[in-house]
């Protein structure tokens, strides 16, 4: 057997003993001899390409080191195998160019091998240069493992980079590159598919404590620096533990994958869950159950990662002599030190366990105070478990729990840390139940507890002036409501009975009434967080599926909602859920929809009575006339003679002064306009041309050619037979509607209305890894409104290709579309269509059209 057979088989058996085993007892044996097996055959290769084709004295001159994961020996499935080949600073040209002819050879043999290694060549004075100018060459240099060659070398420049690295600067540096690397994951480990190196709790958080404990001589390794006092032993095991899971995890991700993947995305959440012995519980999936523990484990590392980073700055920062306590006024147990919550006794807690609500009063109620000590942080994860009912019961305890709620500033801040201390779901067990509970729907990128926070954090910022630019509306009205601790109230709870079965929203206003009733909420507070609880998807409902031009519907929801009151504090909530599902789901579009709606109920609160349709609509007409130019509005008024009342119902004056201006300024009838909506992702078309039954079909096919996606669409035709449509829609990843695009776009739509291209049999685009693991299951009515005219209802999986292939379905079948509701909820479309045909009157036919739509939606949820 040669040696590459050989490889691949040592290969191959010690990864089906790692699968066969417990993957977190036997992470770290499967580390270890994928090391070694790797260490052996790399430096069999550098023997027979390199030491035996050099004369000695250059063998001498080189060695072979390992960097990166690789040098600290935590070699994975996939991993690189990062190399330096290191040599000494005094070479001759000739001496290099020798060496650099074997090293050649040995890279080459290296690949042909299978060995996917990843080197650089540099002299000791190249890699020292190098690791002052790259603060990622210089990490890597940190975890240096000789390896094959000239051991006086590899000495030699290991001296001479401990001498070179400024340790503070190297501090400073890596602390701030790993607030970048937090940033980009939104500062937070519960994602739905998160990244278990590189997001907040995941191994590069370990890897950077590791690396800062080098690099200060505080030890090489966990034992080491428990045995230095910097880690408790409940630390250590705690940490090690973690580790080992992450590492399992990541190990199985590259196996699965069959790449270095280190994202636990959907697709492989099953698999992995398996692998874990994770199976299907009632309520929950193995995967679930999965990433349940994984969260955990995240959030037990984000806690000793930040408690180890205050250490070590007070260890690199030690505080000066005037870095004196200060005292907090009114909480003798407390003192600030150098902008740090500190306790004066750790026994604090347990003589006054209520001091675990008070700390995080005194946290968001005080200026200047940006965290905690690391004494305080541990103190109250030794402390925590005394929160028991006994403790919720206490009618003290519970007004200091709502006086954090009330809190004028700092609210964010003090729920926050009560979340990463374990305080919040201590006191709320209903909470600590969805603490990493998966979501089962196509909006949400996190996991409920995080969109939580993320939706309280929302209605905070309302009452800021800071933020009055991003949600005017919602600053105005929180300014008007003046108890944001009940929006407060109604935030935590709104999701927190997810994941329990049945409607979470009727089992989440359950759970609300009773805090309401513990903490001693008055009748008419008690009502409003319990009516916001059990309808915080109605007002999001109505704006986006509801037709806002229908007086009827309006009454339905004034009717729902009840009163002033609650509709100022369910638009708040609405927004600020739907701003806190993921930053793709919000858009100028649901802007605009909720904000009418809430104008329209509000309207109908303080007169008690909607205007006249008449009066409405000379109202929006007056307005739209103020938006265009005063010369052209005798023009305008002859062309909304051919509009009916239904165009200015529907359309806000804005929209509909757009139409009228461009409709004005072209003087051929095909044309298509765009306007961006203010978020540089979505754009506003309008189409205006002599109605055809294709059009539709054909206007679909447009946009999805470009990969657009439509996400709500009004289709309208005037009494004199011109179709004036309105589409909102998505680009594609990578692409900005800017003043160029939108150029590019409008001409390509023109040249299309003009000379409408074949329609071709639609395709279906690939669906998204969330799609895949969040099925729809498709679902369609089709009702009779008159002999002919029929209300179609579809619900379905949104892709590429299937607003396209329903068009092209009621063209094929010469059904004749009247009007459309596109409506896009994330990655669930909702669409209305108003059709047209007699032959729908013969069940055959009303059949076929199920079956063929059908067809089409269910091959969109496999």
């Amino acid at each position: 057997m040669d040696a590459k057979t050989n490889y691949n088989q040592q290969r191959s058996e010690i990864l089906q003993v790692f699968c066969q085993a417990d993957p977190i007892k036997s992470v770290g044996k499967l580390t270890r001899d994928l090391t070694r097996l790797v260490d052996s055959n790399v430096g069999q290769l550098w023997l027979e390409q390199v030491e035996n084709t050099l004369a000695s004295d250059l063998l001498l001159k080189v060695c072979l080191v390992a960097v990166g994961g690789y040098g600290r020996a935590e070699l994975l499935p996939n991993s690189d195998i990062d190399l330096l080949v290191l040599l000494a600073s005094d070479l001759t040209d000739a001496q290099r160019v020798c060496i650099d002819t074997a090293i050649e050879h040995w890279v080459t043999a290296s690949w042909d091998f299978g060995l996917t290694i990843s080197h650089s060549v540099r002299t000791i004075n190249q890699a020292l240069s190098d690791s002052l100018d790259d603060l990622a060459t210089q990490t890597s240099l940190l975890e240096a493992r000789f390896l094959i060659g000239a051991l006086p070398v590899f000495d030699i420049f290991h001296l001479q980079f401990r001498q070179t690295l400024d340790v503070p600067v190297f501090w400073r540096a890596k602390v701030a590159e790993m607030r970048a690397r937090h940033m980009r994951f939104d500062d937070t480990p519960y994602s739905l598919e998160p990244n278990c190196k590189e997001s907040p709790g995941g191994l590069r958080d370990l890897h950077l404590i590791v690396w800062l404990s080098k690099a200060a001589g505080l030890g090489n390794n966990w034992s080491e620096l428990q045995a230095n006092r910097w880690l408790t032993r409940s630390q250590l095991g705690l940490i090690e533990r973690s580790e080992r899971w992450l590492l399992a995890i990541r190990a199985h991700l590259h196996i699965i994958s069959k790449r270095a993947e280190n994202r636990i995305v959907f697709d492989l959440q099953t698999g992995l869950a398996q692998n874990f012995g994770f199976k299907d519980a009632p309520n929950k999936r193995g995967s679930e159950l999965l990433m349940q523990r994984y969260y955990l484990s995240a959030r037990a590392i984000y806690q000793q990662f930040t408690l180890f980073l205050q250490k070590i700055e007070l260890y690199f920062s030690p505080a000066s002599i005037d870095a004196l306590p200060n005292k907090i006024k009114g909480f003798p147990q407390f003192v600030e030190v150098n902008h740090l919550l500190d306790i004066v006794d750790e026994r604090a807690f347990v003589e006054q366990p209520s001091l675990l609500l008070d700390v995080f009063y005194i946290h968001g109620k005080t200026p200047g105070i940006t965290g905690f000590s690391a004494k305080l942080w541990d103190a109250i994860l030794k402390s925590r478990n005394a929160i028991t009912p006994q403790f919720r019961r206490d009618p003290d305890n519970q007004a200091k729990f709502l006086r954090i709620l009330k809190l004028e500033s700092g609210i964010t801040h003090a729920i926050r840390a009560m979340n990463q201390t374990g305080v919040l779901g201590r006191y709320l067990p209903e909470f600590r139940k969805i603490i990493g509970q998966m979501q089962h729907d196509l909006f949400h990128i996190y996991t409920v507890d995080q969109h939580i926070l993320t939706v309280v954090r929302n209605l905070r910022r309302f009452t800021l002036p800071e933020h009055m630019s991003q949600h005017e509306l919602a600053n105005q009205v929180m300014a008007e409501f003046h108890q944001p601790w009940l929006l407060y109230i109604a935030g935590l709870f709104h999701d927190i009975a997810k994941g329990q079965g049945g409607d979470h929203s009727d089992l989440g206003a359950l759970c609300v009434a009773k805090f309401a009733k513990n903490h001693h909420l008055n009748t008419a507070d008690t009502k409003l967080v319990v009516f916001l609880v059990r309808q915080h998807l109605t007002m999001s409902t109505f704006a986006q599926k509801e037709d806002l031009s229908d007086d009827k519907a309006i009454a339905r929801f004034v009717q729902i909602v009840g009163s002033k009151r609650h509709l100022q504090a369910l638009y708040l909530l609405t927004v600020a859920d739907i701003r806190g599902t993921s930053p793709k789901v919000w858009n100028a579009w649901k802007d605009k929809l909720l904000s009418e709606l809430y104008h329209l109920a509000l309207y109908a609160f303080e007169d008690k009575k909607l205007a006249p349709a008449a009066n409405r609509i000379e109202s929006r007409q007056s307005a739209a006339l103020k938006k265009i130019e005063p010369q052209l509005h005798a023009c305008v008024q002859s062309l909304w003679h051919d509009f009916d009342a239904g165009y200015f119902l529907r359309h806000a004056e804005s929209v509909i002064a757009w139409h009228a201006t461009h409709i004005l300024s072209h003087e051929q009838q095909a044309f298509g306009a765009a306007q961006s909506l203010d978020d540089q992702r979505s754009l506003q078309v309008m189409i205006y041309i002599k109605d055809e039954n294709d059009l539709f079909a054909h206007l679909c096919a447009f946009f999805q050619k470009r990969q657009a996606s439509v996400f709500d669409a009004q289709i309208y035709t005037t009494k004199n037979g011109m179709a004036l449509d309105t589409f909102q829609i998505t680009l594609p990843e990578g692409l900005v509607a800017d003043e160029a695009y939108i150029k590019k776009l409008t001409s390509e739509l023109t040249a299309s209305l003009k000379t409408p291209p074949p329609l071709r049999a639609p395709n279906l685009g690939r669906l998204t890894a969330r799609s895949r693991n969040f099925p729809i299951v498709p679902s369609m009515s089709l009702q009779p409104v008159s002999a002919s005219e029929y209300v179609l209802k579809l619900t379905a999986t949104d892709r590429s290709g299937v607003l396209y292939s329903i068009a092209y379905i009621l063209r094929q079948m010469g059904i004749e579309l009247i009007s459309a509701r596109i409506v896009t909820l994330g990655e669930r479309l909702e669409d209305i269509f108003v059709l047209n045909s007699e032959k729908l009157a013969t069940p055959a036919i009303a059949a076929e059209l199920e079956t063929e739509l059908m067809r089409v939606c269910r091959i969109s949820t496999q």
